[in-house]
């Protein structure tokens, strides 16, 4: 065998054992939490892939701390997304002060969402 097809299957098996392994990085869950504060801006985002971007403040508006979350595309824990969106609409136009639940995988892919961090409930606890 030349060098050369010897140099393509080495080359073909590392890529391959790369795509295997961002496949099977994508679906683990890296962390599982929950946040309490406000949501301070959400919409649809992007240039190619439009996903659902959004932002908070922990603990309330008046707090330093900021995050940012995505809606997962591909909805990949069972969400609804379009009712996770209405909600995270409307807890941007009340001001409410919410809980979200969400996960963060090893990896993500861009058309997947922007951040890692996937939205995957939201309670509001202002009544």
């Amino acid at each position: 065998m030349s060098i050369i097809k010897k140099i393509s299957l080495i080359s073909a098996g590392i890529l391959i054992g790369i795509t295997t392994a961002s496949f099977r990085c994508n679906n683990i869950t890296q962390k599982d939490s929950v946040y309490q504060g406000q949501v301070t801006g959400f919409g649809r985002e992007g240039i190619i892939w439009k996903t659902y971007e959004g932002r908070f403040a922990i603990g309330g508006e008046n707090r330093s701390e900021r995050g940012a979350f995505s809606l997962d595309e591909q909805a990949r824990n069972g969400e609804n997304i379009e009712e996770l969106a209405k909600q995270l609409y409307r807890a941007v136009e009340t001001r409410a002060n919410v809980r979200v639940y969400g996960k963060e995988p090893v990896s993500c892919y861009p058309w997947r969402s922007d951040t890692g961090y996937h939205i995957t409930k939201v309670e509001f606890l202002d009544k």
